[in-house]
């Protein structure tokens, strides 16, 4: 055959037994015009398709013999099934990278998806609702925690089976009229519940696509708690003072660890309970999708429940720390170099000084001031908080001057003391000087008690 006419210039020609196909871009108008011609070069069918806001690839445009005299035309849009006198029989939005008509009419694609090629099946439109209902249940599922159910995906051999990625295919899917209704014992589950596993029973899938339904077959589901496997929990000490610290240690096989109002998923978390707690754990397996591939070519897509294994409890013991001991001092003020007896009572178990000494009494010659401190450790090991007594080693006048009455029990330290105290009924009275003492008119004892001491250590020279 020759053409007697010339072909316009186009950004693609297709010539398939005798048939011509030309693709023109439009960059004003964004779209792209397709002309089919019959063998003389006529002009038999013509369509234009929008969106096309860059030069685009022609590579993937293709005509397919379908029957006689019927072609399917693949397009950066999608596929047009026509007859040789142009008219549109059928026409489908899926852009195919390849594609195949099998001897039955049906059609495999690859989809040109820029995030994933899927395999699409098409049944022969004349017989649209002849496909295979698949029933998306395992055959057993692990005692799910109330409130976490896992969830299911089906894809079915049907008029259009679209393979969107994981996760954004849901029980309810309508994609092109793609619909699931969920049954279980032969009643529709509530649509809170669509492709969910609530317990042992009998599970059925109604798939429903445009004027087509089917049931898929029933699956008897049951419920298996040995899925997975509870975890071993060891501790560092189950018995700790108040204040310290544990480590935890929970080991799972293949699943991972947590923690009941922990948040952690550790293996081994350090814990400072304040008080006696108990620690639990369980292991647990995130679900996780089946993808399997059938005879015919269908997908059915499975999420496997989120299992959680048995919980396993355990106590820490949190002992209190013992009081801490009672510390008393001969004095707490003193002149340099005198000596101090320091004694530490209530303690009924281990006593310990600043001093690394274990006695309950002390001596001690402080040169400077001082705070001496003191600790009780129980029978199992824990030590209270320290106990504390200041010792002021203080720098005393030379010439010390009283007068009026004087304090309780105090005494008085100087290089020389002048007094023209006087006692009341409730006082005594002790001086301590380094080189004298010297009782002025007007000091008197009432016949209480009264200690005067040379003592050459209070002397600041």
């Amino acid at each position: 055959m020759v053409l007697n006419q010339a072909i316009p210039v186009h950004d693609k020609v297709i010539f398939h037994n005798n048939y011509f196909l030309l693709a023109k871009y439009n960059s004003s108008l964004w779209n792209i015009t397709y002309t089919f011609l019959n063998p003389e070069g006529l002009q038999i069918a013509q369509f234009s398709t929008g969106s096309h806001y860059s030069e685009p690839n022609f590579d993937n445009i293709e005509i397919k013999d379908y029957q006689e005299n019927k072609f399917l035309l693949s397009t950066l849009n999608g596929l047009k099934l026509i007859n040789s006198l142009g008219e549109t029989l059928w026409s489908k939005g899926i852009v195919a990278k390849d594609l195949s008509v099998n001897s039955d009419l049906s059609m495999w694609i690859v989809t040109n998806s820029t995030e994933q090629k899927d395999l699409v099946h098409i049944q022969n439109p004349s017989n649209e609702c002849n496909y295979i209902a698949l029933n998306p249940f395992l055959d057993s599922y692990c005692d799910i925690t109330p409130g976490i159910f896992p969830s299911f995906t089906g894809k079915i051999q049907a008029l259009e089976s679209y393979f969107p990625p994981d996760g954004f295919y849901y029980p309810s899917y309508s994609k092109y009229g793609l619909h699931f209704d969920w049954y279980k014992d032969d009643i529709k589950i509530d649509s809170l519940y669509l492709g969910r596993f609530t317990g042992e029973g009998v599970y059925k899938v109604l798939v429903s696509q445009g004027p087509c339904q089917l049931f898929s077959e029933s699956k008897i589901v049951s419920l298996n708690n040995d899925l997975i496997k509870t975890p071993i929990l060891n501790f560092e000490t189950k018995e700790i003072c108040s204040g310290s610290s544990t480590t935890l240690t929970s080991q799972c096989y293949s699943s991972s660890t947590n923690w009941l109002n922990i948040s952690s998923t550790n293996t081994t978390i350090n814990v400072t309970p304040i008080s006696t707690h108990t620690y639990s754990s369980f292991c647990k397996e995130t679900g996780y999708y089946y993808r399997k591939l059938y005879e015919y070519g269908p997908y059915i897509h499975t999420l496997r429940g989120t299992c959680n294994s048995d919980t396993l409890h355990s106590t820490i013991t949190v002992r209190p720390i013992p009081f801490g001991p009672d510390i008393t001092a001969s004095a707490n003020e003193i002149c340099k170099d005198e000596v101090v007896m320091l004694t530490a009572s209530n303690c009924l178990n281990n006593l310990n000084w600043s001093t690394a000494e274990t006695t309950s009494s002390i001596n001690v010659q402080p040169l400077v001031s001082t705070t001496y401190k003191a600790t009780c450790k129980d029978s199992f090991g824990c030590l209270s908080n320290e106990t504390a007594t200041f010792i002021n080693v203080k720098t005393f006048s030379n010439t010390l001057s009283l007068t009026g009455s004087p304090i309780n029990s105090l005494t008085y330290r100087a290089g020389k003391i002048n007094s023209i105290q006087s006692f009341n009924s409730n006082n005594s009275m002790h001086y301590k000087v380094a080189k004298s003492i010297e009782l002025l008119p007007g000091f008197s004892s009432n016949n209480k008690l009264f200690i005067a001491e040379v003592d050459k250590k209070c002397s600041n020279d």
